[in-house]
């Protein structure tokens, strides 16, 4: 397959336009070229963090088996990404948050000069909520947003929507709540990712066929059940809030038409079963028996909570059900509570998560293999952005002992994480409970993976420190991008 640089202009420059009321419905999609396309996110985790996972997992980089060519000699193409969304300022240069306020609106941008030119530079950056905006719809906004431009009004089209409007099925799954910014991502529009109430409620009104994540009211986060008396009054928002979720569970099924599944054994049956017979895909809420996270949030020290599901078999049951559609499928999965241990500063929760997020890409790939291929499925595994400032101990001193980098502190150079051994905890030091601006990595399966080919900036000094472990040459394309391959794809604008 061929892709012209004209063609991603295009694709990066087309309209996007709101979801209508009738923006729900489907047209036949040409039954000759199913299309599936898997958008695979480890929020909040850069290069050094996926460095510091694998060499816990493995004692070394680069040996996770999706970044390693396949069996039928498809072989991974790995870049990186730019991450960055819209900033406002008011008449005085000052940013601002609200739009009414604003009187000039930038982007941010990576500069691979002067990023090694200052330690700390990385600190402007994206939120998960914009980040996920611009991987799902191609446009930036503004930190806050979902699916709205920067002034909170006008509507953006995410993937999922395209998806549909092409004939084919569309979902989310995530290891944090369903309602977090990351999935919401996927297709709602609202000026707020705080508006929990408002995002599941969006999430689950039918224009996505398959949710699936935490974010249970009757349980703890330990997965122990809880009445319902004593639930906080944010954690039913994160469901809908409380008339609704009561409605739900005495129903079974969503206003949209989402039926409810919620116990680890049900979720488990799904992933065992194999793709589901050939027809309208059968829409899906999948709630685990948990509180925010499937393992993140348990007690300090405990042993894993056997209540979730896990990741890998949340993704696997949800393309069982979307492989239903003849047409293809468009889905997003998200190991969202790497980034939760990344702000947390958490090293050993966040090697763990990263590995149940492995777990995941690779039971995914090996779905592909077993009930699809890489000739009529595009994989994409990638972050949102980077949390945590993650470095090697030996990178800067903490000087004025607040756990943070600062200006005053003393930078050493750019030394990565250092590998202790398989099974033992890797050297790191975080600089940062915030995001960053870090580039993040990239590697992408199948059809249409070769669009990131030729289509990228460079960054000599990251392929130097990150290059070798992850067969990387120093590519990098803007987020944006992820938007337009996955357009390409699904609209068969990559065979042009």
């Amino acid at each position: 397959m061929t892709f012209s640089r004209s063609v991603l202009a295009v694709c990066i420059a087309a309209t996007v336009l709101a979801w209508g009321t009738d923006g729900l419905g489907r047209q036949a999609a040409d039954p000759a070229r199913p299309r599936n396309v898997i958008l695979m996110i480890a929020d909040g985790q850069g290069f050094n963090g996926w460095l510091a996972a694998d060499y816990h997992r493995h004692g070394r980089a680069g040996a996770e088996p999706y970044m390693r060519p396949r069996a039928d000699g498809t072989r991974p193409h790995v870049a990186a990404v730019a991450t960055g969304s819209l900033e406002m300022f008011d008449a005085d240069g000052d940013r601002v948050t609200e739009a009414a306020e604003a009187v000039s609106v930038r982007r941010m941008t990576y500069d691979p000069v002067a990023r090694w030119r200052d330690f700390g530079s990385v600190s402007v950056a994206t939120d998960s909520a914009a980040a996920s905006t611009v991987l799902h719809t191609g446009r930036r906004t503004t930190n806050g947003r979902l699916g709205l431009a920067w002034d909170g009004h006008h509507r953006l089209t995410s993937i999922a929507a395209i998806a549909r409007s092409a004939g084919m099925a569309a979902g989310a799954v995530t290891s944090v709540q369903f309602s977090h910014a990351t999935p919401a991502g996927a297709g709602v529009q609202t000026p707020s990712r705080h508006a929990y109430d408002e995002v599941a409620r969006q999430m689950l009104d039918g224009r996505l066929d398959v949710v699936m994540g935490a974010g249970h009211p009757l349980f703890d986060d330990d997965g122990r059940p809880v009445p319902a008396d004593a639930v906080p009054a944010e954690t039913w928002t994160w469901a809908g809030g409380r008339p609704y979720f009561e409605q739900l569970a005495a129903e079974g099924r969503t206003p949209g038409g989402l039926a409810l599944i919620q116990s680890r054994e049900a979720f488990e049956r799904l992933a065992a079963a194999g793709p589901q017979d050939t027809g309208p895909v059968e829409p899906l809420l999948g709630l685990a028996p948990v509180r925010q996270t499937l393992q993140f949030r348990r007690a300090p020290g405990a042993a894993f909570i056997d209540g979730p599901p896990s990741l890998s078999t949340m993704a696997v049951a949800a393309l069982n059900v979307l492989a239903a559609d003849p047409d293809g499928f468009f889905i997003l999965i998200e190991g969202g509570a790497v980034d939760w241990a990344n702000h947390a500063n958490d090293a050993a929760r966040m090697v763990e998560e990263h590995a149940a997020f492995n777990d995941a890409v690779n039971a995914v790939a090996a779905w592909v293999e077993t009930h699809s291929s890489w000739d009529e499925t595009l994989l994409i595994v990638t972050a949102d952005h980077e949390t945590g400032m993650l470095w090697g101990p030996d990178a800067w001193t903490d000087l004025d002992g607040d756990g943070a980098w600062s200006d005053g502190d003393a930078f050493h150079d750019y030394v990565l994480p250092r590998n202790n051994g398989q099974g033992q905890a890797p050297g790191i030091v975080y600089g940062s409970p915030h995001h960053t601006s870090e580039l993040v990595p990239l590697f992408a399966l199948g059809v249409g993976a070769e669009m990131f080919e030729g289509m990228s900036l460079r960054d000599e000094h990251a392929r130097r420190l990150w290059g070798e472990a992850y067969s990387w040459d120093g590519g990098y394309v803007d987020n944006t991008t992820v938007f337009s391959v996955m357009q390409a794809v699904i609209t068969g604008t990559e065979d042009r």
